[in-house]
């Protein structure tokens, strides 16, 4: 079970530097971030032929479009932040030597799941309110926010994640009790009564 673990946990760490968000415009493919760039504010790349590079260079309207996504004003996400950090801390409770430590890695893998459902609302709402209300009013820019399946994938190996590890600590937990009580040592022996 603890190779099992350990690889979901390994594959969701991986999946922290691949998409997670797509940026598309007029259904082109604008940008690709990965969770380390939104977490960090790093530079966005444009992931675009050169035609559309060369259309954002001459037209205002679209350079200010590329402008307000991938501004200076970007601040780090914290709720990726503490994904990576919860992701971390999960992995290596996994190998800690005290079975009491190893149930702090279902607490973390939670808080993981949880820390990023909250970035998913979070950057949708945060999506609606402020770039695409800036945008809307921008004639031919029709920008639009698409999660990338690494979000979806990293969602799904921590369900299962959290899922292993809470039916782990439920039958640890089964075990030590059944360890504890064992009816056979409170017998006595009594003496058969002859007929």
């Amino acid at each position: 079970m603890l190779y099992i673990k350990s690889s979901l946990l390994g594959a969701c760490l991986i999946l922290f530097f691949l998409p997670f968000v797509e940026i598309k415009c007029n259904e082109e493919n604008l940008v690709n971030a990965s969770a380390m760039e939104l977490a960090f504010a790093r530079p966005l790349k444009l992931n675009t032929p050169e035609m559309l590079e060369q259309y954002l260079g001459e037209d205002s309207e679209m350079s200010e479009a590329m402008n307000a996504i991938n501004s200076d004003k970007r601040k780090p996400d914290v709720l990726l932040i503490v994904y990576l950090v919860c992701l971390l801390t999960g992995i290596s409770l996994l190998f800690a030597p005290r079975p009491k430590l190893q149930t702090g890695s279902a607490v973390a893998s939670l808080l993981a799941l949880l820390t990023l459902i909250g970035f998913y609302f979070v950057y949708k709402k945060g999506w609606e309110d402020n770039v695409s209300g800036e945008l809307g009013a921008i004639p031919m820019v029709n920008l639009s926010l698409h999660f990338g399946w690494a979000l979806w994938l990293s969602l799904l190996l921590l369900i299962a994640t959290v899922a292993i590890q809470v039916m782990t600590y439920i039958s640890e937990r089964k075990d030590r009790q059944l360890e504890v009580y064992n009816p056979d040592e409170f017998v006595k022996d009594e003496p058969q009564e002859e007929i």
